[in-house]
């Protein structure tokens, strides 16, 4: 009769071993399920990471091209103060040259009125020597006159 307990001792062994190498599967299941998650995770990071150098680099160019444009302007801005500058030279030159012109003028125009003037003043004198002239003779005329008397 010993026989029945050993096949019933044999079966709860072999049910043992079942449940063992169950156990065992499912934890190495377990096991390649993380390993699986954890590579998920290293991938992730790392697009992260791309993305953020990415951007990185974006926001640098970005920066770069700002400050290009800054340089750009400030120059802009400082030719055109040379060119207004320049525009003032000018016009202050070209008044100056215009006042100039005006002064040159009005001494020629002074120096005309006073040209005329002792023209003017000659001919008076030159009148009147007639009028001396003309008197002196006629006195001597009447000189003359009463001489032959």
């Amino acid at each position: 009769g010993g026989s029945k307990k050993r096949k019933k001792k044999r079966e709860a062994e072999r049910e043992k071993q079942k449940e063992r190498s169950r156990r065992k599967e499912a934890e190495g299941k377990k096991k390649k399920e993380r390993s699986r998650r954890k590579e998920e995770e290293g991938k992730r990071q790392k697009e992260r990471g791309r993305k953020k150098e990415a951007e990185r680099k974006k926001q640098k160019e970005r920066s770069k091209r700002k400050e290009a444009k800054g340089k750009k302007q400030k120059k802009r801005s400082k030719r055109k103060e040379a060119k207004e500058k320049k525009q003032k030279e000018r016009s202050k030159r070209k008044e100056a040259k215009g006042k100039k012109q005006k002064e040159r003028s009005k001494r020629k125009e002074a120096k005309g009125k006073k040209q005329k003037e002792r023209s003017k003043r000659k001919e008076a004198k030159g009148k009147k020597q007639k009028e001396r002239s003309k008197r002196k003779e006629a006195k001597g005329k009447k000189q003359k006159e009463r001489s032959k008397r």
